[in-house]
């Protein structure tokens, strides 16, 4: 992808952001009644704006005007509702010396689909290894897939999608992390893939439970997500909108041979002054939902997010060329909290440094408090349910080096680190709590 370029100056929030915070921790419930509109209001949700919502199997978000799709074909593969689905591939000799050879290359593979709705298959498609350094394995041992239905068959689709991945969830111990991850983005309005679970068989070995998850470059999920795409680029460990860098993107999607529109946005970041970034960059930013993306990634600890590290993210253009953010490999949150007001990402530093982009920012965090604080009430046992499903699911893994045993202790300490997460929102915004509800009553 290029080597990462630096600009150290916007690493850091401004030190009015700073400022703020530090006066929110400090003031506590006062900083409500010194700006009961923007403080309280951040906390109870009736600020105008508030995100979309979507649902968790079918992973439609509202935004942009564009109408949930359901597709009930492709839940075949995302819902949790079934028996866990089976994926066969069958490689030849060839194929398989070739990806054991070159990786990031496709070969060519049998795929069949297996439910208890019946099954699909055998098709010819593409095949090639997914992942970077940390969910890397090798052919030997549980390869990540990226699966392309439509490379030797032109037009060809299975459930209506040309592309799936399936992650082998090596860095998820307790495998529910991507799938509650992206549910929670979701539910802010940010558009996001579905995900689900299949036992995946290569040759008829078993290589075990796989996440399989949508690819935001394919067809359908651009048309469900957004009323219209330019360009659609991936950005890698190190990237951002710095100017001059634009040629560093890798486009997944669309064209825009020039990078217009990156390029229009890389300058206006460049020109913005922190006081005036919010509304400088309107022309090019959907802010609503690019806040929406950087609050819940710091929310759920995504470390290797945009946000934080600059990484694991695609920059979505639609044709009036405004960007949206769609956030990307997530098997690492939810475990460790990486702070709320602080990141890297250029377009997080110009939204911090502008009181009004920090106070929309404000709004996201509580939005998404809030989402998380329902779903621990209404749908936790949910969540444990799909854990303890996993479970036993993965006990007849043999190329996994997670314990299975160990997969409902994770899941539990995902609810913990939630639990925590809302409590350290509340304290930043100067959330009224149990103690003190009184005092703010109307």
């Amino acid at each position: 992808m290029g080597q990462a370029f630096v600009q150290p100056a916007l690493l850091v929030p401004s030190i009015a952001f700073l400022a703020f915070v530090s006066a929110i921790a400090h003031a506590g419930c006062s900083a409500v009644e010194q700006d009961p509109w923007s403080q309280r209001e951040a906390c109870d949700g009736r600020e105008d704006g508030a995100g979309g919502g979507y649902g968790p199997e079918t992973g439609e978000s509202k935004h942009h005007g564009v109408s949930p799709i359901v597709d009930e074909a492709s839940l075949r593969l995302f819902s949790l509702s079934h028996t866990l689905p089976r994926i066969d591939l069958t490689v030849s000799e060839a194929s398989e010396a070739a990806l054991r050879a070159d990786p990031r290359t496709y070969v060519a593979a049998r795929f069949e689909f297996a439910d208890s709705k019946g099954r699909v298959g055998p098709l010819e498609i593409g095949v090639r290894a997914k992942g970077r350094a940390g969910s890397y394995r090798s052919f030997d041992k549980k390869m990540a897939f990226k699966l392309d239905f439509n490379r030797l068959e032109r037009g060809q689709k299975l459930f209506g999608l040309g592309k799936l991945n399936l992650n082998n969830m090596v860095q998820d111990p307790s495998g529910v992390r991507e799938w509650l991850s992206y549910r929670i983005f979701g539910n802010q309005g940010v558009p996001v893939p579905r995900t689900g679970y299949a036992r995946v068989y290569v040759n008829k070995v078993e290589f075990g439970v796989y996440l399989t998850l949508e690819s935001t470059d394919d067809a359908g999920f651009l048309k469900r997500h957004f009323p219209s795409t330019s360009v659609l680029y991936e950005g890698g460990y190190g990237q951002d909108l710095f100017a001059g860098s634009e040629a560093e993107f890798e486009e997944d999607a669309g064209a825009d041979p020039e990078r217009i529109a990156l390029r229009r946005l890389t300058n206006l970041l460049a020109q913005a002054s922190a006081q005036d970034a919010y509304e400088s960059l309107a022309v090019a930013v959907h802010w609503d939902e690019v806040i929406a993306a950087m609050a819940t990634e710091l929310f759920v600890g995504h470390g290797d997010g945009y946000a934080l590290a600059r990484n694991n993210y695609f920059l979505h253009f639609d044709g009036d060329g405004r960007v949206s953010l769609i956030p990307w490999g997530t098997d690492k949150t939810l475990t460790r909290a990486r702070g709320l007001k602080e990141g890297s990402g250029l377009l997080f530093s110009a939204c911090v440094g502008d009181s009004d982009c920090r106070r929309a920012y404000g709004f996201a965090l509580g939005r998404v408090s809030r989402n998380a604080k329902e779903f621990l009430a209404t749908d936790v046992e949910e969540l444990r349910g799909l854990g303890a499903r996993l479970a036993r699911e993965m006990a007849t893994e043999s190329r996994s080096r997670h314990d299975p045993g160990l997969v409902r202790t994770r899941v539990e300490e995902t609810i913990g680190f939630l639990e925590s997460q809302i409590s350290d929102v509340e304290a930043l915004l100067g959330c009224p709590n149990d103690k003190h509800a009184a005092a703010y009553a109307d």
